[in-house]
């Protein structure tokens, strides 16, 4: 968990600090929307894994991807970024947090490469 609060740290004061005279909700919803693709895109590459091992059924339907992006986003907003509990931990900016910040996006969309190129291999028969 206080990985997860560091993260939430960096992105506001990335925001905070790269701002042009930002209202303090902005940040916070600027934080919360990063936050909500960042935990989406990891929850959609487990689960397309998942598919291409015929773990689950598919949903084709839209309605589902969105439902979970907005009920992320509620849970998120509401328990960890709305009352900015991230910020009481005393963190400070250093390069190797930086450098762990910048490792997940990077290990993110490592694993959707990977997951893609599962999936074409599969499509293709190869």
């Amino acid at each position: 968990m206080k990985a997860y609060n560091y993260l939430l740290f960096r992105i506001y004061t990335y925001y905070r600090d790269n701002g042009k005279n930002e209202t303090d909700n902005f940040l916070v919803f600027s934080t919360a929307c990063v936050v909500t693709l960042l935990c989406v895109f990891n929850i959609m590459w487990i689960y397309i894994l998942c598919l291409l091992l015929d773990f689950f059924p598919n949903y084709s339907n839209k309605f589902y991807f969105f439902a979970v992006i907005f009920l992320i986003f509620i849970l998120l907003y509401t328990f960890n970024i709305k009352h900015k509990k991230f910020l009481n931990y005393n963190f400070k900016k250093d390069r190797i947090g930086g450098f762990a910040v910048v490792s997940v996006f990077f290990f993110t969309g490592l694993m959707f490469f990977i997951v893609g190129t599962i999936y074409r291999n599969k499509v293709l028969g190869l």
